[in-house]
């Protein structure tokens, strides 16, 4: 059943964009176009920044503006003016030439992340495919030619070379100061290499053997975004070694004791974050001992076995349970969290077993409302009495109203069974994987569509955004947006839905633990 996480709604006044506003500008105002210069050009091109030319009227300044204050500022409209080849009899006739227009270097983490992805950056590069989108006039071949290929050029610590454009748009005659020109849009794809980014330079680049006479204009030069990298959310050991065990009590009279002469494995030697006394710190192998409770007879159990320590001020642990917690508030959070354990024998009879976790702090007492597994996998250990080891993943959710400063936060191990077992049981180890509460960040028209994109959530959970243009509306009749129950894409959501015909629409993301 979907449990609502996070409410997130927000009002809408849409206006369409140009195809461009999909893509992230890097250069394409004469403020971003004075950095280039003539190094490396081995073509004979001469370029300079121009304010008396420029296509789509560009006044904000890209992220590949090389003077970091201006970034995103105010700029000039304007153009990169490329002058052709002037040495005499310089390239021969039907010579193929393919080479540096001009070039550039000094960008800043913005440009990095805009064509790395949000990994990259001044110092360092991951490997990454993208694609750029480049618009020009078309030179002049008055003198001979046949074809004329934008590229783009990369000479950094990954390695030199160019790409040349997979596609040339022709976008129609434009008014130049050169007179009329075509407009075209190049679609170059480009890879990066991953590397410690010692030096690094780039540049539009010709590819041709067109010999003309007057100057063509380089436009503006965008990136197509990059999809988010799917970064799960990291595992954080709870309780795992013979030093974290002693510290839980049994509870509904059952016996629990740190056994040190069984575990999982023998690796887990460093203190979980739940141990209270030393997390984090050296500790010895072991497991917890279970006892089942002899006064249950023939009757079930539903209710806490384990009470696991309360963590009142452990730093370490709230911050693994909620993200971003700090000492004022619980934040809205979800996550799962894992039991590996060996299963009761059934000798005395039983059906079923399952295990569940709940965590009793200000605003949230009541203990009795537990989270139970939604899965189990056999993960092929067997203990002392020859028990399958499994582990059972528990999603969990921390709710908007979730209280102050946790003065106490008590976690506890329930369980939901029939069984009565002879033998004790085994719990060795005790993890969690959490992440903030999904929620929509942005809403953004794209064309004809709308982008809705948000944070929060685990990998491989599932979300469903609705929306209406009337609050008044009970929920049930608000309308899904995109594919109900789709999974996050790491810790990112992104669907898309067509722009709302009404100045006013509304947006909220359940989340399915």
């Amino acid at each position: 059943m979907k449990k609502l996480v996070l409410f997130s709604a927000g009002m809408l006044a849409v206006t369409l964009l140009s195809a461009h506003a999909q893509n992230t500008l890097l250069y394409g105002t004469s403020n971003d176009w004075q950095a280039f210069d003539n190094n490396g050009n081995s073509a004979g091109y001469t370029v300079q920044a121009v304010g008396n030319f420029s296509y789509g009227n560009i006044t904000v300044n890209g992220l590949g503006d090389t003077n970091a204050s201006a970034v995103g500022a105010t700029g000039i409209a304007g153009a990169l003016q490329v002058s052709p080849a002037v040495p005499s009899g310089w390239p021969p006739p039907n010579y193929s030439f393919a080479g540096v227009v001009a070039a550039l270097g000094g960008q800043s983490t913005a440009f990095f992340q805009a064509i790395d992805g949000q990994l990259g950056s001044t110092g360092s590069l991951v490997s990454q495919s993208g694609t750029m989108i480049v618009d020009f006039t078309m030179p002049d071949h008055s003198n001979g030619g046949t074809h004329f290929t934008m590229a783009i050029f990369l000479n950094y610590a990954g390695g030199w070379g160019w790409t040349d454009a997979t596609s040339q748009r022709d976008l129609g005659p434009v008014s130049t100061p050169s007179g009329t020109q075509e407009m075209y849009e190049a679609v170059i794809p480009y890879n990066l290499a991953a590397c410690t980014l010692y030096y690094w330079e780039i540049g539009p680049f010709a590819d041709t053997d067109y010999q003309g006479v007057n100057p063509w204009y380089i436009t503006s030069w965008s990136v197509v975004p990059i999809p988010p990298s799917i970064i799960p959310a990291p595992v954080y050991s709870l309780f795992c070694t013979s030093n974290d065990f002693a510290l839980p009590t049994g509870d509904s009279s059952f016996l629990v004791q740190a056994d040190g002469t069984w575990s999982e494995t023998n690796d887990f030697v460093t203190n979980g974050l739940g141990n209270t006394s030393s997390p984090g710190g050296a500790g010895l192998v072991g497991s917890l001992l279970v006892t089942w409770n002899p006064n249950i007879g023939t009757n079930s159990i539903w209710g806490p076995i384990v009470d696991l320590p309360n963590e009142n001020g452990n730093w370490e642990f709230l911050n693994a349970i909620d993200p971003g917690w700090n000492w004022g508030d619980l934040l809205p959070a979800y996550g799962n969290v894992y039991i590996d354990f060996t299963y009761p024998d059934t000798t005395g009879g039983g059906s079923y077993f399952q295990l569940g976790i709940s965590f009793s702090y200000p605003n949230s007492w009541n203990e009795w409302s537990p989270f139970f597994s939604s899965k189990t996998e056999d993960l092929g250990y067997q203990d002392l009495n020859g028990d399958e080891l499994t582990r059972a993943t528990i999603p969990y959710a921390i709710p908007t109203d979730s209280g102050t400063y946790p003065w106490q936060f008590s976690p506890y191990i329930f369980a939901n069974s029939d069984y009565h077992p002879a033998n004790p049981f085994h719990i060795a180890n005790i993890t969690v994987s959490s992440a903030p509460a999904p929620a929509i960040t942005s809403i953004s028209p794209h064309g004809t569509s709308l982008v809705i994109s948000g944070t929060g959530g685990l990998t491989g959970d599932s979300y469903t955004v609705f929306t209406t243009t009337n609050l008044a509306l009970p929920f049930s009749q608000w309308t899904v947006v995109g594919t109900a129950g789709a999974p996050f894409n790491g810790p990112t959501f992104s669907v898309t839905n067509t722009v709302p015909a009404g100045p006013a629409t509304f947006y909220e993301v359940m989340a399915a633990p």
